[in-house]
């Protein structure tokens, strides 16, 4: 038996013995080839280090560098102004490096809300706004601008439809504005920012009588001033709107907008035919809805007076809903098309006389690229788009933690520099 067990041992040994000359002459092999292709410092994959976890970090490493971050397209705004921003606007032209765990439209539209520290320094003096059917807005003026000379630019910033002068982006925006000494104010429409609702009418995309009273008060506080106009999303629509159907007239002396739509028609079908993208719907109707409901809870205030049924009305589940319901009796629509036609503005680029610089992201979605009017702004001398491969809806996050400054802050810095320029020379 022990002769048998020392055979036995010796088998197994001479088995190894042969395997790891097979495995040294298999690694001699691989050595050889590895030198012929040139990489002479490859380890031996029996040694090597390289674990699946780091093997995939190194693969997402790749893509973010040769597929996400890239240079935004930039179309139009030809001539003179291309050359401001060339010269003024790097962003628009050094590639954007986004927020490599927030590259998901969804995650970056929704996450800067939430994780944005807004500056701690920017404070607000209060001007109520009446306007014209008796409703109330205001104009908050930033009170650290009051250093400034009584001629210098005034900042004009319109929130999205949820927003206020309260939001961290606004805030950002008015510190991007102080410090190319503007006067930042914001207007706060109608039920925003906690100013109440005196009438039933709310926001529209296409009538801007609203805009044109506060624009009407800023001239008289600031009559030697010019106005440059920031909108965000559906403010960013008002403006666009407004520079259009003033056209030569336009007391805005220019305007940047941010992840605002061309088309309603294609807003309207990105965040209602999507599983997942109709929850912007739903959210920003129970907005609306709660916003009307603010204003017939106050007392004398009959529902039988009211040009739209408002049982109806809280039914709705969807901003097109809500459209039909509301928005097209309110502001004298004969149908839903005819308010959407009215609110579409990617075929009216001709009329914008001013200069208006758009910035979105690709995977926007409530702004379909395939809506941009890339064919008309490539004619137009005054209007240019930007378009990044990523940043969601007013996210466009930068860093791996995204907590104070965007890209769109430090592209509205910059086109406000511009703007002084371009202002000069034409004076």
């Amino acid at each position: 038996p022990i002769c048998e067990r020392d055979s036995r041992r010796t088998s197994y040994q001479h088995n190894i013995n042969m395997q790891s000359a097979e495995d040294i002459s298999w690694l001699n092999d691989m050595s050889a080839m590895a030198q012929n292709l040139g990489f002479a410092n490859m380890e031996q994959p029996p040694s090597a280090k390289v674990t699946i976890p780091v093997a995939l970090l190194s693969a997402f490493v790749v893509y973010y560098l040769l597929a996400v971050v890239k240079k935004p397209k930039v179309a139009g705004g030809n001539g003179r102004l291309r050359e401001l921003y060339q010269q003024h606007c790097p962003s628009l032209w050094e590639s954007y490096w986004p927020t490599f765990w927030a590259l998901n439209a969804h995650v970056s539209s929704i996450v800067r809300a939430f994780i944005q520290r807004p500056p701690p320094f920017i404070s607000y003096e209060r001007e109520l706004v009446e306007l014209a059917d008796g409703g109330m807005a205001s104009l908050d003026w930033v009170k650290e601008a009051n250093v400034l000379p009584s001629s210098a630019p005034v900042l004009l910033i319109l929130a999205g439809m949820s927003g206020s002068s309260d939001c961290a982006y606004v805030k950002y925006l008015a510190l991007a504005g102080l410090s190319e000494d503007y006067r930042p104010v914001v207007f706060n429409q109608r039920g925003a920012g906690g100013i109440p609702m005196k009438t039933y009418r709310l926001f529209c995309c296409s009538k801007v009588d609203d805009l044109q009273m506060a624009i009407h008060y800023i001239r008289k506080r600031c009559p030697e001033s010019k106005i440059v106009g920031v909108g965000v999303s559906l403010g960013g629509i008002q403006m666009v709107s407004y520079l259009h159907q003033t056209g030569d007239n336009s007391d805005l002396s220019a305007v940047l907008t941010i992840s605002s739509a061309w088309s309603t028609y294609a807003t309207q079908k990105s965040i209602e035919q999507s599983r997942v993208n109709i929850r912007y719907s739903r959210y920003l109707c129970g907005k609306a809805k709660t916003t009307l409901l603010s204003y017939l809870e106050q007392d004398g205030v009959s529902r039988h007076d009211l040009p739209f049924d408002m049982e109806q009305a809280l039914r709705v589940t969807l901003m097109s809903e809500f459209d039909k319901v509301v928005t097209v009796p309110v502001f004298g629509y004969s149908s839903l098309d005819a308010y959407y036609a009215d609110a579409t503005t990617n075929n009216k680029v001709d009329r914008i006389k001013r200069p208006l610089v758009c910035v979105t992201a690709a995977n926007d979605p409530f702004v379909p690229e395939d809506s941009l009017p890339f064919e008309a702004v490539e004619k137009s001398d005054m209007v240019t788009l930007v378009v990044t491969a990523y940043g969601g809806h007013i996210g466009f996050l930068e860093g791996v933690l995204p907590t104070r400054q965007m890209l769109t802050d430090r592209v509205c810095k910059e086109f406000l520099l511009a703007m002084k320029e371009y202002h000069s020379k034409v004076a």
